[in-house]
């Protein structure tokens, strides 16, 4: 038998309250694995057969593994990893030995930190899938606002033709035709988040006297503000910045920490992030796993 911390368990029902309370004094550095673990409790009430996975060698320390199963149609699992610098090591020998995540259906680890990357390389070479610069994509910049700062965020005034509001699922195609990195398969997860999570729409009348969406934003599955997106021909016009104050208001009222993740070469999303007064926590990056002979949709 090999040392305790060659495996990861299932963290019980019992210790998960524990595991967060462990997780929140770590704020902001486990600002993912925390909301991610938050989102999904809250999203297993309400989706049937929806499986939460929540895998640790060692729950004492904030080490963990999340995974989500029946989350979208593709019988894809999702999930996000963390563990503090010094039990980056622990974490990866966990996760070569387990037998409990299944890594043919494992499509991504949602904004990874950039201090994990190397472990997370290593152990999908030895799993057989593609490494480093094939598998490992998408580093951002990892935004991120306390919860009293954003509780209290002020507002910008809206024009008389602006009104702001939640989304609803006749937005999800709109919401899809605008992401940049829209992923078929991850549609079924955009319309969950739509139904179950914080939304905001900015929504114009225009000449007609007909409201368009021009601006969104929502919370994402793994407990960002994700998915900012303006409509074209409504660009630089000052929207984006008020669908990301009132998302941000929105979720500080709820007790989240909001953050955000935005591609390092974005400089505009990043300066309209920190002029809300978003600091910088560091860098984080997506993980999609895929075998060597398997084509990237990224």
């Amino acid at each position: 038998m090999g040392s305790r911390d060659h495996f990861l368990k299932r963290v019980s029902e019992e210790d998960l309250p524990k595991l967060l309370d462990v997780l929140k004094k770590n704020l902001p550095d486990s600002i993912v694995p925390y909301h991610w673990i938050l989102t999904h409790l809250a999203w297993r009430k309400k989706i049937e057969n929806l499986k939460v996975d929540i895998l640790s060698p060692d729950w004492t320390d904030g080490s963990v593994v999340c995974i989500a199963d029946k989350l979208a149609d593709d019988n894809k699992i999702y999930g996000v990893l963390y563990a503090k610098e010094d039990k980056i090591d622990s974490l990866a020998r966990a996760l070569i030995h387990t037998d409990l995540i299944d890594w043919h259906r494992l499509k991504q680890f949602s904004s990874v930190l950039e201090r994990h990357v190397t472990a997370v390389a290593e152990i999908l070479k030895i799993k057989g899938f593609k490494h480093t610069g094939d598998a490992i994509e998408n580093f951002c910049h990892l935004h991120y606002m306390s919860v009293e700062e954003a509780a209290n965020l002020p507002l910008p005034e809206l024009p008389a033709n602006v009104r702001v509001a939640p989304l609803d699922q006749s937005h999800l195609q709109i919401v899809c035709d605008n992401w940049r990195h829209y992923d078929y398969q991850y549609r079924p997860v955009v319309a969950k988040e739509i139904e179950l999570n914080p939304t905001i729409g900015v929504f114009v009348k225009n000449e007609q006297g007909e409201e368009e969406l021009a601006s969104m934003v929502l919370q994402s599955e793994y407990g960002a503000a994700g998915l900012l997106q303006t409509v074209p021909k409504f660009k630089r016009m000052g929207y984006a910045t008020i669908a990301m104050a009132h998302i941000t208001r929105a979720l500080g009222q709820k007790g989240f920490m909001p953050y955000g993740t935005v591609l390092t070469w974005n400089e505009g999303s990043s300066k309209l992030l920190q002029k809300l007064g978003f600091k910088i926590l560091g860098i984080s990056t997506w993980v999609y796993l895929k075998k060597p002979d398997e084509k990237s949709d990224h």
